[in-house]
Formats: C-alpha cells, sequence, structure tokens
C-alpha cells in the first residue's frame, strides 16, 4: 500500500466515525459465497430486502435433473430437503460467471425470516451442487459475528486480504458492522444487533491508520484498488 494512499483512508474512516451507523435490518445486505461440490457452482448472494436476493458471479454448467436454488434454515442437507425452492428451472441454462447480476423475488408471502443459507439443489435425487450461508458481509472470516478477528484473522482478516480481495469500502462495512453477532440456536442463527464502535474507537482506528499500522503494503497486492 503506497503512503499516498493512507489520506484517503483517513477520509473514509472519520467519515465513517460521523455516521449514525446501526443496523435497522440485520440480513438486510448479508451475503452467503456458494462453497460449489458439483457442476462448477459458484458465485455469491446478497439479500437486498425481506423478499429479494442478488446473484453475483454466479457459475453453473447447467447439468442435472430438477435443479433450482433452495433457501434453508442453514447449511445442512436436512435443512434443504426441509427448504423452500425459489427462481426457475436452472437445468439447462449455463453461467459462466461473465453474466450480468441477476435478482430473485421470493414466493407470495415469504420472506427470507429463518433462511440463513442457499443452495443449488438437485430435487429428485437429492443432491446438493453447492451451498452457503449468508452473514454479515463484514465476517470475513466467516464465523456469524463481526469482531476483530475479522480486521486481524491471519488468514481470513481485512489486514491480510487488503488488496487482493478486500478494499476500503470492506474496511468501512467492518468499522459499521462490529459488534454485531449472530449466536446458533436449536440449529439455526439468530440475530443480536450491535452499534458499531464508539467514537473513541474510531479515533483510534484513524490513529492506527495514519501510522500505518492498519494500510500495510502487501507485494501481492494489485495496482488499484478493486
Amino acid at each position: 500500500m503506497r503512503w499516498q494512499c493512507i489520506p484517503l483512508m483517513i477520509t473514509l474512516l472519520a467519515a465513517a466515525c460521523t455516521a449514525q451507523a446501526q443496523l435497522t435490518s440485520p440480513q438486510i445486505g448479508w451475503e452467503a459465497e456458494f462453497n460449489g461440490i458439483f457442476h462448477n457452482v459458484g458465485g455469491r448472494v446478497t439479500i437486498l430486502d425481506e423478499d429479494t436476493l442478488q446473484f453475483d458471479n454466479f457459475t453453473y454448467d447447467g447439468q442435472g435433473i430438477d435443479v433450482f436454488f433452495y433457501l434453508g434454515a442453514f447449511d445442512s442437507y436436512a435443512a434443504f430437503v426441509a427448504g423452500e425452492a425459489i427462481g426457475e428451472q436452472l437445468v439447462g441454462t449455463s453461467f459462466d460467471g461473465t453474466q450480468p447480476a441477476f435478482t430473485i423475488d421470493l414466493p407470495e408471502g415469504l420472506t427470507m425470516e429463518g433462511f440463513h443459507a442457499i443452495s443449488v439443489w438437485c430435487v429428485d435425487v437429492p443432491v446438493n451442487f453447492g451451498s452457503g450461508s449468508f452473514t454479515y458481509s463484514a465476517d470475513f472470516d466467516v464465523d456469524f459475528d463481526v469482531d476483530g478477528d475479522d480486521l486481524t484473522d491471519p488468514f481470513d482478516g481485512w489486514e491480510t486480504r487488503f488488496g487482493v480481495d478486500l478494499d476500503g469500502i470492506d474496511f468501512l462495512k467492518w468499522q459499521q458492522q462490529f459488534g454485531s453477532g449472530v449466536v446458533p440456536l436449536a440449529g439455526a442463527p439468530s440475530v443480536s444487533v450491535q452499534t458499531v464502535p464508539e467514537p473513541a474507537t474510531c479515533a483510534l482506528l484513524v490513529g492506527l491508520a495514519a501510522s500505518g499500522l492498519l494500510v500495510r503494503r502487501r507485494s501481492s497486492a494489485p495496482e488499484t484498488i478493486q
């Protein structure tokens, strides 16, 4: 990270610290990354509102028998067997990740309440072709909360991944969502929402950014922020 980028980071942090940043609808903005198992399934799904999902960089080879997106209470075989199909039949349509983002509206009367996972699901067999759990967009280590580990984890934290697949906007998401968490309860997560760090914490983060501790240059980082 070049030193001339530090003023930009300080500006972004200062702006975030002045905002009133309490999540009013916790699931909005949550994301799930497909962990592909069969048929080249991949991509990201974002909850846009209580009954709309957006799919980005989705991949699937179009093969299988009677395949739909399925929502489950959590990411398990049993949950998807008891889950809900959404969208159109997927068999026969291939995706290579280059198609524009698309959205799916849930069936009338159905919302994301109680659903915390999504699968590309073969109904007749039944088989999970690939699935993922919805969590906070700043839950970089995917443990269903947003805490200091999401910043400092040596493998999945923001500091490690900055300039690779995370950028300054992702840091602002972490700052806004810090302290939010979900706790598995009877097999499915329940939501606990907290406010972002207090101004004193924000001031500390700005100071760390100014000293270069949060914006280390990585030799593998691209020239521009994605």
